[in-house]
């Protein structure tokens, strides 16, 4: 080129971004330019389209305008269309230069909006921008097929690519139930001739038999939606997938199951793996990653047979519901089940375990974590293990990862481990404590990934372990090849303790650290104190990435939304004496699997004073309790007294309501919760009954009261003679059903009118006074009395035939 740059720098400049906006800015330079660009794409996407990162191209991966998407907010709507349309304007530009390109992550994420849930629960674009999009993807020659349900309605994504069904090597049809107008069964699927990947949620599995060429898929991701009445056979010609290298397989979980249907659907998913009923896992030789949404009783004697090792082990599924994980039951069993023959069977071979678990509300983490990960350690050939859990109901991990007495904790000789794996990540969605973690991790660890999403309420109380195994991880005789080190906290307030914590102890060896968590002071001065000091405690680092929240501060906003925004992070490093030739600066969040981002609950902002405030009125309540406790008579629970028996029923269940109880089985728990029930309805009711008791006693008082004052107007009708002068008028009275039935009526009228007039004037006397008195205090004592004295003549005064007879 002419007076520029040399040809030959402008083509690497060219070929560098092809994922990147900088590709539109080089086209736009000169013809020149754009005939080397057109030149350079041609020759790149020879042989197969080009990938285009969409979530890259849009934004620049910029995490500072990433958010997650609130289906209440306008504001948020208005945005996602917006993108949306500048999208559509970037591909019709990207369109210029060529159609050899394959669009990839097309989705709500590429905007910068996350889905706190799935994505079909977010708006759909208007329909004549859907139009628009199926105009411009339909002119790309891409192979790959993802379309996110926020951009297009399905059966729009079926038409868009119609026309190349046989040239599709990678589809994903996401959580797109098997409509008609979709037309997979006669259509989509017999014309998919060249399918290699292929993706489906909801998968319906008299569907995928129409699949042709079963030999040519590598990859399968199926979770199944069972309908009517399942039968394993059905799932057999699965072994047709022969030459599959990754395989997962799982069930869609109705809304609200019952027991029976759980039971049914796990009983299904253990016959397909069962080895009598055909070992389907043995039909795929060529096996290099499996997946299982329920573990298989038998799943580690049968891998132990494999001749090849197993890459990849997953037990559930990522995705941003989460709800696709595995049962920790589940996978204890079928680790239990192979330790039985553990001295008759060699261990299995496997390189990576990934294990996204879900508890069940019964037991506690406190005994499933330990047991998990002391059969984990017995695994010999192990490079990875990641380990993401779902906290519910009472499962919180509070206590000891280790099962080991107080005495082996406090010695200095460490666990043997088997295992030798070079790689820890841990994610836990709930409260969750890392104490004597570091003594279920092997010598040999290189990388340790932490990431907890705490409660904002209680998640403070698990702060103190955290910062105590990072003192215990920097042990050189522990540890001696840790060099990197990445951890996350959100929910609390912790990133300059957590920067001090892991500089201290771990900064002088560290390659690679990664502190993402919330700031405490939003202090311009006093984050440039930090930024200082962050470059002092470590030195040898090759890449920090510090927390958004954290360089929100130090940078604008015009900077946060700009394109450039890593050339800004840098060229604030350099003014806080970082080495950049050594040191890369950057930012983001973890896990870094898109699939599923935490979301994370909002700190609490509370001043010291206000968390002393806090506990002085804690230290107060329990003063109260433990003194109301002592009057009553009952004596206070030791820690180990909580624990029932059959055969004895403990005193003070009164303190035993919010002890953390670890239950056996679920009918422990179900009995538990009706004992509570019936404890707190036979409460409620002694107490309706104590002020019912008053309330009548004084009604009586004034009654008589009342009836002292006014006896001369009120009849008593009770005490009158049975001969009484009213009755002989009323014997001798003709009677006439016709008459007596009109009587009847008119009374009732009546009394219905009385009734509308009464309610006519407590509604104006409501609107009259006071609504804050009325409603809380409920009317005036005089006019209680008054409505009761009216109600009492009423009653006595209606006399019907039915009576005198």
């Amino acid at each position: 080129m002419e007076n520029g740059i040399p040809l030959d720098i402008f083509r690497r400049i060219a070929v560098f971004s092809t994922n990147s906006r900088t590709l539109l800015d080089l086209w736009d330079v000169n013809e020149e330019a754009r005939t080397e660009i057109r030149r350079e794409v041609r020759s790149l996407s020879r042989t197969l389209p080009i990938r285009v990162d969409l979530r890259q191209f849009f934004n620049e991966g910029n995490p500072f305008t990433w958010e997650f998407f609130d289906a209440d907010n306008k504001e948020h709507k208005k945005l996602l269309l917006e993108r949306t349309r500048e999208m559509a304007r970037l591909l019709e530009r990207l369109l210029e230069i060529g159609d050899r390109f394959q669009i990839e992550n097309l989705n709500a994420a590429a905007l910068g909006f996350q889905a706190e849930f799935d994505e079909r629960y977010l708006p759909r674009v208007p329909f004549m921008l859907q139009k628009k999009l199926m105009h411009i993807l339909k002119q790309f020659q891409t192979t790959s097929v993802s379309i996110s349900p926020v951009f297009m309605r399905p059966s729009r994504v079926i038409r868009t690519f119609r026309d190349r069904f046989d040239q599709i090597t990678t589809l994903d049809l996401g959580s797109m139930r098997p409509l008609a107008a979709c037309h997979l069964r006669q259509l989509v699927f017999p014309q998919l001739v060249n399918l290699e990947n292929f993706t489906w949620n909801h998968a319906d599995i008299e569907m995928l038999n129409k699949i042709p060429n079963k030999e040519n898929m590598k990859t399968m991701n199926l979770t199944c939606h069972v309908i009517g009445r399942p039968r394993w056979q059905d799932y057999k010609f699965l072994s047709k997938f022969k030459n599959l290298e990754s395989f997962y397989l799982g069930f869609t979980v109705p809304h609200k199951p019952s027991r029976m249907t759980m039971d049914i659907l796990l009983n299904l998913y253990q016959a397909i793996w069962d080895r009598k009923t055909g070992n389907l896992l043995e039909s795929f030789p060529e096996i290099k990653e499996i997946g299982f949404w329920n573990a298989p009783e038998k799943i580690f004697q049968q891998l132990s047979k494999r001749i090849a090792p197993l890459e990849t082990l997953n037990f559930g599924q990522l995705n941003q519901s989460l709800s696709q994980l595995c049962s920790f039951d589940s996978v204890l069993q079928a680790f239990f089940k192979f330790e039985e023959l553990e001295n008759a069977i060699a261990p299995p071979v496997i390189k990576n375990l990934n294990m996204n678990l879900h508890t069940m509300p019964a037991v506690g983490l406190d005994y499933y974590l330990p047991n998990l990960m002391n059969h984990v350690n017995r695994l010999p050939d192990l490079e990875s293990v990641s380990l993401l859990f779902n906290c519910i109901f009472h499962a919180e991990m509070t206590s000891s990862w280790s099962m080991e007495s107080n005495s082996e904790k406090s010695s200095r000789r460490r666990p043997t481990f088997d295992t030798k794996y070079t790689k820890f990540e841990l994610h836990s969605e709930g409260l969750c404590g890392l104490t004597d973690l570091d003594r279920q991790l092997p010598p040999s660890l290189e990388s340790c990934t932490i990431s907890l999403n705490l409660p904002a309420e209680s998640g403070k109380k698990v702060i103190d372990s955290v910062i105590k195994f990072i003192s215990k991880m920097a042990s050189s005789n522990d540890f001696p090849e840790l060099r990197e080190f990445h951890i996350q906290i959100l929910g609390v307030k912790c990133f300059e303790k957590l920067v001090h914590a892991i500089g201290d102890h771990l900064g002088s060896f560290l390659h690679r650290v990664s502190i993402y968590a919330p700031p405490r002071s939003t202090e311009k001065g006093a984050a440039k104190r930090l930024m200082t000091r962050i470059a002092e405690l470590f030195p040898r680092a090759t890449e920090i990435s510090l927390s958004t929240d954290f360089l929100k501060i130090l940078i604008s906003e015009k900077w946060r939304s700009s394109l450039n925004w890593p050339h800004k992070i840098q060229k604030m490093a350099r003014k806080y004496e970082f080495n950049l030739e050594k040191c890369k600066i950057s930012t983001g969040r973890l896990p870094r699997n898109l699939k599923f981002v935490p979301k994370g609950e909002e700190p609490r902002d509370l001043t010291q004073e206000q968390e002393e405030r806090e506990i002085a009125n804690l230290e107060e309540t329990i003063v109260l309790d433990e003194t109301n406790v002592n009057e009553n008579g009952v004596e206070m629970l030791e820690d180990d007294d909580w624990i029932d028996d059959d055969d004895e029923e403990c005193e003070g269940e009164d303190e035993m309501e919010d002890t953390a109880i670890v239950y056996e089985s679920e009918e422990d728990e179900l009995d538990d919760l009706e004992r509570k029930l019936a404890k707190e309805s036979d409460r409620r009711h002694n107490k309706w009954q104590k002020k019912k008791r008053v309330v009548i006693e004084s009604d009586d008082e004034e009654e008589k009261e009342n009836r002292e004052e006014d006896h001369e107007d009120v009849v008593d009708w009770d005490k009158l003679s049975e001969h009484g002068e009213d009755d002989e008028e009323e014997e001798n009275r003709p009677r006439n059903k016709l008459v007596d039935d009109e009587a009847e009526e008119t009374d009732r009228e009546e009394e219905s009118e009385v009734d509308d007039e009464e309610e006519e004037e407590e509604l104006e006397n409501l609107e009259d006074s006071d609504d804050e008195r009325l409603f809380i205090n409920g009317p005036s004592r005089k006019r209680q009395i008054e409505q009761q004295a009216l109600n009492t003549k009423r009653r006595r005064i209606v006399v019907s035939d039915e009576d005198s007879d």
